[in-house]
């Protein structure tokens, strides 16, 4: 998760809009932030229960996600790939990001970065 002062960056691609990038490489190829990791917030464990799909690149049939908080560090808009899955990225106030229509798991996810963010 990526903030900059009071933002948090906002990915959105063909299924809808989200707050967590994929890591560091996708924040830069996706977003064209360099980005500085700070705390781990947690961990998401993806577990595909139907048959694999012959389009599916990540990791069959589990695999974990670390979440780490992350401060943008420089835009460097020339990384940033064109014609990738994510359409748009951009910085939102967090009172806006907490608008969207976000999973429960991943507006917990936010929820923590925040505690954290503040010291807690």
């Amino acid at each position: 998760m990526v903030f900059r002062g009071d933002e948090v960056l906002v990915m959105r691609n063909p299924d809808g809009v989200h707050v967590l990038p994929g890591g560091q490489r996708e924040v830069l190829e996706e977003a064209g932030w360099g980005i500085e990791v700070g705390q781990v917030v947690g961990c998401i464990h993806f577990l595909h229960l139907g048959p694999r799909s012959p389009a599916l690149i990540l990791p069959y049939p589990e695999f974990v996600q670390i979440v780490f908080l992350t401060e943008a560090a420089r835009y460097l808009p020339r990384a940033r790939l064109q014609g990738d899955y994510e359409t748009d990225a951009e910085f939102r106030p967090v009172s806006e990001a907490r608008m969207l229509d976000l999973s429960p798991g991943i507006r917990l996810f936010l929820d923590a970065a925040l505690r954290l963010r503040e010291g807690g």
